[in-house]
């Protein structure tokens, strides 16, 4: 305290904070002194950072020794990262429901340790992310999943292109003065290798002409790669986004992004971003073709493939490094739909548990075949008349006389497909508890 003003330590951090909470209070008691009855306290703790076994806990059991009672309380940990108040954390061990949005920094396979990609950055925010979602195979409903678990998928797809490159970059790295057929006509290996390390490089084992050429396809194959993964999330992205699923959308109408669907349809939306990775991604896997035939050359070298590759090799690079920021704007910028994934989830009325309740008929002792015919006779029944397979269950006489009312409400659970989603991340090496 100081002149009448209450100052904090770091005015873009918790003292700070704490001292704006505190002066509120002081002004909200002013201003209300007639209505409070009781009193207003402030415990602050500093052993949350770690196990916590001398913070909020040791507080309770002195209340409790005191015998007071709180009649409300508000956990709070007043934060931020670069001004006051532009981060929130309610507990060390609580959440909060928000909208993030994650920047990244553009890099390049050339230089790694420039880039920050908000796919990686993502992982947090994915971790949070345990609803449900219609699976589907052949395009058709099949069964309940965890949103988590299919962005998830993409994530761990991901991780091993990075493997890749990192080994591509060791096997690329190579500098070459071996002379016109490798034979050190004119220099030593000796130079070479004094040459390689002043660039930071790895003299080539053995060479001839050139720097061999699986090399070269190897990038560009690793490029393919990569950009096949980016277009299967773009193409993900792009049915979800469909009218009639609408559960994910990329980000659209906001600075920096498509504001315009259609010339003459004002009311679309159209996933343009996506289209523009499934496109490029086609050219790059192109390309990938061209490096393969370039491997085999006439004898010691020709310069068939130097042509080729004053085309493939930067235009596959830039196309790449362009979709991998698309992708980073879609993911940080991604809606997610989570009010109509339930609707769609609740207009199967029931279909996309017939698995589970033929399995549970099996176990019942009724022969798997008979199961299946009876549970897909009433699954017909249920697209034909849009009738609720619970129901018909449940008015079945062979299946209520093995299956109780309450199993087959049990079985009729979304949640049943999502018990092992934390388990998945975990073998992810993502910390869930």
């Amino acid at each position: 305290m100081k002149d009448g003003f209450l100052y904090g330590r770091g005015a873009a951090d918790m003292k700070g904070s704490v001292a704006a909470f505190v002066t509120s209070i002081e002004d909200f008691i002013d201003e209300n002194k007639s209505k409070i009855k009781g009193r207003i306290g402030v415990m602050l703790t500093s052993d949350e950072e770690g196990p916590a076994v001398n913070g909020v806990i040791k507080v309770v059991e002195e209340l409790n020794n005191r015998k007071e009672k709180i009649d409300w309380c508000l956990v709070g940990e007043p934060t931020a990262n670069i001004k006051l108040g532009d981060v929130i954390k309610i507990g060390r061990r609580g959440s909060i429901g928000a909208e993030i949005k994650i920047f990244g920094v553009q890099g390049h396979i050339a230089y790694p340790h420039k880039a920050k990609n908000p796919i990686h950055l993502a992982t947090e925010a994915i971790n949070e992310i345990s609803t449900p979602i219609m699976g589907r195979s052949h395009g058709m409903h099949a069964e309940p999943m965890s949103f988590g678990a299919k962005l998830g998928i993409f994530w761990d797809e991901l991780s091993r292109h990075s493997e890749r490159f990192n080994q591509s970059k060791k096997r690329a790295s190579i500098c070459m003065i071996s002379g016109p057929v490798g034979s050190y006509a004119t220099v030593s290996p000796k130079l070479e290798k004094i040459i390689s390390k002043k660039l930071g490089l790895n003299p080539g084992i053995i060479t001839n002409q050139i720097i061999q050429r699986d090399i070269h396809a190897e990038y560009c194959q690793n490029l393919a790669l990569l950009a096949s993964t980016l277009e299967k999330l773009a193409i993900e992205i792009r049915h979800l986004q469909r009218s009639e699923v609408d559960e994910a959308r990329e980000p659209f109408g906001k600075e920096g992004f498509v504001t315009k669907g259609s010339s003459s349809m004002p009311h679309k939306r159209n996933p343009e971003l996506s289209e523009r990775i499934c496109g490029l991604a086609r050219v790059i896997r192109s390309n990938s073709s061209t490096a393969l035939q370039n491997v085999p050359l006439w004898h010691e070298r020709d310069i068939s493939h130097s042509s080729a590759e004053r085309v493939i090799l930067p235009d596959s690079s830039i196309a790449t490094d362009y979709i991998l920021f698309l992708a980073d704007q879609i993911i940080s910028g991604l809606e997610i739909k989570r009010d109509n994934m339930l609707r769609n989830l609740d207009n199967s009325n029931g279909l996309i548990f017939s698995p589970r309740i033929m399995l549970k008929l099996v176990e019942s002792g009724i022969d798997k075949n008979e199961a299946y015919d009876l549970v897909q006779a009433m699954s017909m029944e249920v697209l034909e008349n849009k009738k609720n397979l619970k129901d018909l269950c449940i008015q079945n006489k062979v299946i209520s006389s093995l299956i109780s009312e309450k199993e087959i409400s049990e079985i009729f659970d979304y949640d049943f497909y999502l018990r092992f989603t934390k388990e998945q991340f975990r073998s992810l090496g993502w910390k869930i508890n």
